[in-house]
């Protein structure tokens, strides 16, 4: 499995996969595939993020929704690609263990 971090908003991509948490507490409360950065408008990015493949999508919100890292995976010959299932749940166990 090769990925590679991702520190900033600025930089998501569709298909990275996107850990969010609550201002509140800064515990990972979201972990989906980004489905497109909206810039803009004076206003800082926001993330739509995948509901159940491409049929819903979720805004996040900068009041309600702080970005923390995402993760960019890439195939043997070095091109991004979607995650799989199983990679999918490494990333969701990998941030929720750092909350234990």
């Amino acid at each position: 499995m090769k990925y590679k971090l991702i520190r900033s908003l600025d930089d998501l991509r569709g298909g990275d996969v996107a850990v969010f948490a609550h201002p509140s507490d800064m515990k990972p409360r979201l972990c989906m595939i980004v489905h497109a950065l909206i810039t803009g408008h004076g206003r800082r990015p926001r993330a739509q993020l995948e509901v159940s493949g491409c049929n819903h999508l979720y805004e996040t919100h900068e009041d309600s929704d702080v970005f923390i890292v995402a993760y960019r995976f890439f195939d043997d010959s070095g091109a991004r690609r979607r995650p799989t299932a199983a990679e999918f749940i490494y990333v969701f166990d990998t941030e929720v263990r750092r909350e234990v």
